[in-house]
């Protein structure tokens, strides 16, 4: 498919059009790459759910389990010397690379693993 061409508010109330729109026309922001990915991700039997940056400029990523635990998962990159690389991390993790970026609030969401991530497939 390749990336994402053009950033666009996205409808924050439906993830499905959301997911629909970003894999058509490659166009939305933090919201409509995440809703892509949960639509991928629970089409192959992967627990997803939505995560919401606690500031007031808003950001969104996914918790996803694949059957080993809750795991954070974000694709938005901005590139390696931004350090906003998140595939299948540890609250620990994503708080040691950047911690202003993930901070969340830890009550309101299921705890993620405290061991690496390891594919076992």
């Amino acid at each position: 498919m390749g990336a994402f061409i053009g950033w666009e508010r996205s409808n924050k109330r439906d993830w499905k059009y959301e997911a629909w729109r970003g894999l058509t026309t490659r166009r939305g922001d933090c919201f409509t790459m995440n809703a892509a990915a949960k639509a991928l991700l629970e089409a192959i039997g992967a627990k997803t759910m939505f995560v919401t940056r606690n500031s007031a400029a808003r950001h969104y990523w996914l918790m996803v389990d694949l059957g080993t635990g809750w795991y954070h998962y974000d694709t938005y990159n901005d590139g390696p010397s931004r350090r906003y690389d998140c595939f299948m991390l540890t609250t620990e993790e994503c708080l040691k690379l950047y911690p202003f970026f993930w901070k969340y609030d830890h009550r309101i969401y299921p705890e993620t693993e405290t061991r690496k991530f390891v594919r076992d497939w």
